[in-house]
């Protein structure tokens, strides 16, 4: 039967002490009221008010006459103009039976026809899930959007049929980020998992709630990977069920231009490629939860090894191959391949039918994942590129807050590495973190156009931070600490044409005496940089190691670009300059090179700091514009190129382009079980002009072989030997000083002669100064037991 009551409850009533006014309306004696959200369900009802309490009607206070009753309510804010039926089954006793009524769809409830169609949103409810499953009726209120935001777990909801008609629609909202997962059911054909912010949409159909539109996230559609059968449970096979979920956004299955595959946390287990091909406007997003966790915390797609053992770092395959995806996302994921992969993740091209190339990958962004552990010679952690195709770029690479980490004994090639050169270009990585056993951290030998490092941190690389090749190159505040002996910060292979700019940061590193921290044969700007090499320092060293720079490539034989230019450094244990070679070792320091190679170098307040005395002090200014001389001008040695060993020292005496240096040789430098030895003083600069040349021996060179006294005689020229020498003199009598003005100048040597290219034939070139002690009588230098002397030299470089 039909009643009509004047207004409805909008909550609880407390019917010992009614109040006067409901849904807005104050009642009057004889209104009706439908109370259907009592706390105490069997009060529900229709009462009508008295005097001064309420009480049941006698046409509605027996349970026959409640069976199926049907209200109107005609009047209040909320429940006006709606319809209500008491859906609670006989028997029905009257304040005992607990009583149930649900709104009914009517036309006049035009409002709440267009919340269930969509039409008109209104405001978001709340569903609090924190207590356990709930339960949504279409008939219990004008929910359309619900917004789960009290989720403290996994929760279920069901969707109840009672009072749905078709074409009603309903969807739940999710709006915060804890990455928690929400499983909805209706029936036994509707499943799904919502993880972190995304919506959910059904629609009744007449018969049960389907499924119309898939879960988004920002209007992309979301799939979860366990929706197709992955487990992540670390023990079941999932490649079949990941490459399922990719699918979804194949070109080849799906009409899907884009969307997100959602790996709740957990570890998958793959034992083949993934594989994703797209096409000019689709797009992936893979997202797992609580990234670059390196533990079991979040998502960790980790490949499974086969029984029996496949050979760790042997592997051929890659965990994850993402082919034409451009704008493409991979996000809070762990790729772990065991040391079994080639690559953990490689970007690249896709092919259109019949083979011929179709798209490449650009504006691929990496965030947050952690790629450990691929493993052999030729592995990589993250390949960007084809292998040696150029014809498609791969480009626009975003890699930020990532951890790339390479595997203990089978060290890959590089933990970030491009495979092929032109159009592999354009790569950022930032705030990310490279460590060990790899030997590079990143290698953009073969690249071009940008890379931008910023934020990042590196250690445990066994040949170089970084391997750089043409196109441009910025690194902004590096942080290394390297264990490994000879590791560089930056090396180059062949010759480059491209640039490297470092602005701030440090590189610390550990090296022998020989050790080049940058090696790069293109140009290198370093502002406000700190290199420092740190233990062990061999003992045969005179001074604590120093970071020295290469620069010019071997194979040069014209002009070459090559060029340092060092503004605001700190080098550690220089001493005046800092040491620049070129690629066969020998000292660069201002101008022309041999054959006119044009290698410029250029140090402006730089600093050094003594790590013995723990002081700073500023390194004299160079510009190789003004032809100056550093300390490369004269070096020591022997036949060793890198002779830095007992009985020598040397100092730079002049300020720039004054050309003053000076060199100390005590015994040791010559003691041999030979009569005569001859050390290197130095390669002059070019075109170095030979002003003067002083020996001051400050300790007479004394000692015996075979119980006689030795007789040593110092020379000091081209050769050492026969005519080509400018000093000769006794150095054992005593104390004395030689110079080119002294009468025992060499006569076969005019002092205009002594310039490196001047008349004289021999002195053509760039060739060597020597000093040498011979014993006037042929006797073994090993008897050596007393001696010093110092060579100091003025030079010009002429213009």
């Amino acid at each position: 039967m039909m009643a009509v009551v004047r207004v409805a409850a909008t909550g609880n009533v407390d019917i010992s002490s009614p109040p006067a006014t409901v849904d807005g309306a104050t009642l009057s004696v004889g209104d009706r009221i439908l109370l259907h959200a009592q706390t105490a369900p069997a009060q529900n009802g229709i009462y009508e008010k008295g005097s001064s309490t309420w009480a049941r009607p006698a046409d509605f206070d027996a349970g026959s006459e409640l069976l199926g009753a049907t209200v109107f309510v005609s009047e209040g804010g909320t429940y006006g103009n709606t319809m209500w039926q008491c859906t609670t089954d006989g028997p029905i006793t009257v304040g005992t039976t607990a009583l149930a009524f649900a709104q009914l769809p009517n036309t006049i409830d035009k409002t709440r026809i267009d919340q269930l169609h969509g039409n008109l949103l209104g405001s978001a409810v709340t569903l609090d899930l924190s207590a356990g499953n709930a339960t949504i009726a279409v008939g219990d209120g004008k929910r359309r959007r619900i917004v789960d935001g009290n989720l403290v777990a996994d929760r279920t909801v069901t969707l109840s049929t009672t009072g749905a008609v078709a074409g009603d629609t309903i969807s739940i909202l999710r709006e915060d980020r804890s990455q928690r997962v929400v499983r909805i059911h209706a029936g036994t054909n509707l499943s799904y998992h919502l993880g972190g912010p995304g919506s959910f949409v059904a629609q009744y159909d007449g018969t049960a709630w389907k499924l119309t539109d898939a879960t988004r996230r920002n209007g992309e559609r979301v799939v979860n990977v366990k929706d197709f059968g992955a487990k992540g449970d670390g023990v079941t096979n999932d490649t079949a069920a990941i490459q399922a979920a990719l699918n979804v956004f194949s070109p080849a299955q799906s009409t899907e231009l884009s969307g997100v595959v959602f790996f709740p946390k957990g570890v998958y287990l793959i034992d083949d490629t993934l594989t994703y091909r797209g096409e000019p406007g689709y797009a992936i997003h893979l997202r797992g939860e609580i990234g670059y966790s390196r533990g079991l915390a979040g998502t960790i797609i980790r490949w499974r090894d086969t029984d029996p053992p496949s050979p760790v770092g042997e592997g051929t395959k890659a965990m994850l191959h993402m082919m034409g995806a451009n704008m493409s996302v991979l996000e809070d994921l762990e790729f772990d391949g065991l040391g079994l992969v080639k690559y953990c993740v490689h970007l690249d091209y896709a092919l259109a039918a019949g083979g011929a190339l179709a798209v490449g990958s650009s504006g691929t962004r990496i965030t947050r994942c952690t790629m450990a552990r691929a493993a052999g010679p030729n592995a990589v952690c993250l390949a960007i590129g084809p292998a040696g195709d150029t014809d498609l770029q791969t480009s626009e690479v975003l890699i930020e807050s990532c951890y790339f980490l390479g595997h203990a004994t089978h060290p890959p090639l590089a933990a970030i590495k491009t495979l092929s050169d032109g159009n592999t270009k354009n790569i950022i990585i930032r705030d990310t973190s490279i460590g060990g056993y790899t030997q590079y951290g990143v290698d953009w030998q073969l690249a071009s156009g940008t890379l931008l490092v910023s934020g990042v941190n590196t250690a445990g690389t066994t040949l170089a931070d970084y391997r750089i090749g043409g196109g441009e190159a910025t690194i902004i505040e590096q942080a290394s600490e390297n264990a490994n002996a000879g590791a560089m910060f930056i090396t180059s292979s062949g010759a480059v044409t491209g640039s490297v700019k470092v602005i701030g940061g440090s590189w610390v590193g550990t090296a022998t005496e020989s050790s080049v921290v940058i090696k790069y044969f293109g140009t290198v700007t370093l502002i406000g940089l700190q290199l420092k090499l740190v233990t062990p320092i061999p003992e045969s060293s005179a001074v604590g190691l120093r970071p020295r720079i290469q620069i010019g490539d071997v194979t040069m034989t014209g002009p070459q670009p090559g060029a340092l230019y060092s503004l605001g450094c700190l080098y550690w244990n220089h001493e005046d300059y800092i040491d620049v070679i070129d690629a066969t070792t020998n000292v660069v320091v201002a101008n022309d090179y041999s054959n006119n190679k044009g290698l410029r170098v250029t140090s402006i307040n730089d600093y050094a700091y003594d790590a013995s005395t723990l002081s700073v002090k500023k390194l004299k200014e160079y510009h190789g514009n003004y032809s100056t001389l550093g300390p490369g001008v004269l070096y020591g040695h022997t036949s060793s190129a890198a002779y830095n060993g007992a009985g020598f020292t040397r100092n730079i005496l002049h300020e720039p382009r004054s050309g003053w240096t000076k060199q100390t040789y005590t015994y040791e430098a010559f003691q041999d079980s030979v009569a005569g030895k001859t050390l290197i003083v130095g390669r002059p600069a070019p075109r170095a002009k030979l002003l003067a040349a002083y020996l001051n021996v400050t300790t007479p060179f004394t000692g015996t072989y075979g119980g006689n006294a030795l007789d040593v005689r110092l020379k000091f020229g081209k050769t050492g030997y026969g005519q080509e020498y400018i000093l000769e003199f006794d150095a054992t009598t005593a104390a004395v000083t030689k110079g080119l003005a002294d009468a025992d100048l060499g006569t076969a040597l005019a002092r205009a002669s002594a310039v490196q290219g001047g008349d004289l034939q021999s002195w053509g070139s760039y060739g060597l100064l020597y000093i040498s002690a011979r014993d006037f009588n042929n006797r073994l230098l090993s008897g050596l037991t007393a001696g010093a002397v110092e060579v100091i030299m003025k030079w010009e470089v002429l213009p």
